[in-house]
């Protein structure tokens, strides 16, 4: 099988809960939707929404490249590279641990995976993903995430 790419309009929901305060967030980028023999790929390229408030800002995040891989297993993988580097192993079998790094330094982090849904319709080139779950860092819960993706040709 040839990989086939094709650019995408991916819609992008995240909500972080720690103790007593929600935070969340929406994305709107175009991506690449690539099929391979053996994964599929979603790419992008994330850029902070800039507010009137927020211009002369400069501790704002600069971009991150953001790239998902749907494993065959029905594991995912993200990948941030940006000032923030990290691979989060989504997987529902077990826990994953992941180094992420960040100017100050490096966090091992445990990923428990509570949920992973994913949709697909490859004649439309479409689907949606949903995955909710806790990030640890020394059995210390740093919060439960849930991230919302729908993409479409």
């Amino acid at each position: 099988m040839q990989n086939k790419t094709t650019p995408v309009q991916l819609d992008l929901t995240s909500q972080i809960e720690r103790e007593t305060e929600i935070e969340s967030y929406t994305v709107h980028e175009t991506a690449e939707f690539t099929q391979t023999e053996n994964a599929q790929y979603l790419r992008y390229t994330e850029t902070p929404e800039v507010t009137a408030e927020d211009e002369n800002d400069s501790a704002l995040p600069l971009e991150s490249k953001v790239a998902l891989k749907l494993e065959s297993d029905g594991s995912i993988k993200m990948r941030r590279t940006g000032v923030l580097n990290s691979q989060l192993h989504f997987d529902m079998d077990r826990t994953t641990t992941t180094n992420y790094r960040t100017p100050a330094g490096i966090i091992v982090l445990d990923v428990i995976t509570e949920q992973i849904q994913v949709e697909q319709d490859a004649e439309t080139m479409s689907g949606a993903i949903h995955i909710v779950y806790t990030l640890n860092e020394q059995d210390t819960s740093l919060g439960n995430y849930q991230i919302d993706i729908r993409y479409h040709a």
